[in-house]
């Protein structure tokens, strides 16, 4: 299997809805982190579009998530009980991610990091 990773940083993403990553073929990604860099209480969502099926399928990964200011979370952190773990996405062809916040006023920076499958 031949794979290639990507990285992407952004910064001051705020209520404009802001592609992340757009898959061209099956693609995995293994973390999402992102950081409130306002002096406020900001409130984050993450949406995945598939927009190759008909009709166009929508869906939260993260809705309105509270994150303090100075945090940093992962947005593929999932918990269960009394513990958490970061779950890996899966996306393929023509799948979109999309995150932003409530407000103009409410920022913060992301990093997206994950593979493509080039071949299986």
């Amino acid at each position: 299997m031949f794979i290639k990773d990507f990285k992407y940083n952004f910064k001051k993403i705020s209520d404009s809805k802001t592609v992340l990553y757009s898959a061209e073929r099956k693609s995995i990604i293994t973390t999402i982190r992102c950081t409130n860099i306002s002096d406020i209480n900001i409130r984050i969502t993450l949406e995945e579009k598939c927009s190759l099926k008909n009709p166009v399928e929508e869906a939260y990964l993260c809705y309105k998530l509270l994150l303090p200011p100075n945090q940093t979370v992962d947005l593929l952190m999932v918990t269960k009980g009394n513990s958490s773990v970061i779950s890996e996405h899966t996306m393929l062809d023509g799948d979109g991610l999309f995150c932003y916040t409530e407000s103009f006023s409410e920022k913060f920076s992301c990093s997206i990091i994950g593979y493509e499958l080039l071949e299986e």
